[in-house]
């Protein structure tokens, strides 16, 4: 299996031009290839990074769940592939709905190329693990120097918190800019159309995983 190699960085950045470079040659294979190349290389680099600092906590999700553990890693990326899977079916069928002429096969293909931005996404995570390391020896020596614990952990917390999600916010928006170009090329929708197909797929598809979640706990 070969990857469109070329076009890899110039989603990131370049989407539109990255996906018609693509547009007609990409298939559902190769894009889940692509996803599957990108959540294992973006694994490697945060492992390392990790297995460093004894810490299994990903604190920005890229496609394989929020804890680096086999079960853990193995359930996110599964269901990150479900759900890819999904979002491309209903996408696909939406924008045929509002005229698009593209078709399942390759509008997977495309989105699974644009999960290469879930690299930079681990190694993000890798420095916002980094920092957390860093700056919880650097708390630990100004409580050793006279400052009040529970003050400086909760204002430490919350500053977690709050880079986490602004960052985690970032990385939607992007990747969503990203796949609502992929479904405009290959549809030959204009944006709005095709980033509306989108949104509504993953909804749709958040609201089955929500909705499956609720039975297992009742039953």
């Amino acid at each position: 299996m070969e990857l469109e190699v070329s076009n890899l960085l110039k989603i990131v950045y370049k989407p539109r031009e990255a996906f018609e470079g693509m547009y007609g040659s990409v298939s559902a294979k190769e894009g889940l290839f692509a996803w599957t190349f990108s959540a294992i290389f973006g694994l490697i680099i945060f492992s390392v990074i990790s297995g460093l600092l004894k810490i299994n906590t990903i604190p920005l999700d890229f496609g394989v769940g929020g804890k680096l553990t086999p079960i853990g890693v193995t359930f996110g990326f599964i269901k990150t592939t479900v759900s890819l899977i999904l979002i491309a079916w209903i996408s696909s069928k939406l924008a045929n709905k509002l005229g698009g002429n593209g078709n399942f096969n390759e509008t997977l293909g495309m989105l699974g190329y644009s999960k290469v931005i879930r690299i930079i996404e681990a190694i993000t995570s890798g420095v916002v693990v980094l920092a957390i390391y860093i700056r919880t020896i650097q708390l630990a020596n100004v409580i050793g120097a006279g400052a009040t614990p529970a003050n400086v952990w909760e204002a430490f917390f919350r500053s977690i918190f709050v880079g986490t999600l602004i960052m985690e916010s970032i990385f939607i928006v992007w990747e969503l800019w990203i796949q609502g170009t992929a479904i405009s090329v290959e549809h030959k929708l204009s944006f709005l159309k095709s980033i509306s197909c989108l949104i509504i797929s993953m909804l749709i598809v958040l609201t089955i995983w929500v909705g499956s979640s609720a039975i297992l706990t009742i039953i």
